[in-house]
């Protein structure tokens, strides 16, 4: 991936590119699909056999759910606007304790 502290960005680039905040954070997990069908609450984010995204859009937050690989893999993305003033990012940037919840809660899983 090229990312934030990609060495691959400047290369193709062609010039330094400081990293900007959006003013959004973003939060990402990796499951076993497997692992997800034994909730019956989630098992059908991950059917067995095929591939989806399923996508919730609110007010400054979003969440992606994605099986892939014949639903043998899953994965969520959830974005959510900084509500702090952000400080440049770094591979040592650990989220702010309690972010998460906000999410959740504009959800309605919370």
């Amino acid at each position: 991936m090229a990312g934030v502290k990609s060495r691959a960005r400047e290369q193709v680039l062609g010039f330094y590119d400081a990293p900007k905040s959006s003013g959004y954070a973003i939060f990402r997990a990796w499951f076993d699909g497997a692992d997800i069908r034994k909730d019956p609450i989630c098992a059908h984010l991950a059917a067995e056999g095929g591939d989806q995204k399923n996508v919730w859009i609110g007010p400054d937050v979003h969440f992606i759910a994605s099986a892939y690989k014949k639903g043998k893999e899953f994965n969520w993305v959830i974005t959510h606007k900084v509500r702090i003033l952000p400080s440049p990012p770094t591979h040592q940037t650990l989220p702010q304790p309690g972010v998460v919840c906000i999410c959740w809660d504009h959800l309605g899983l919370g």
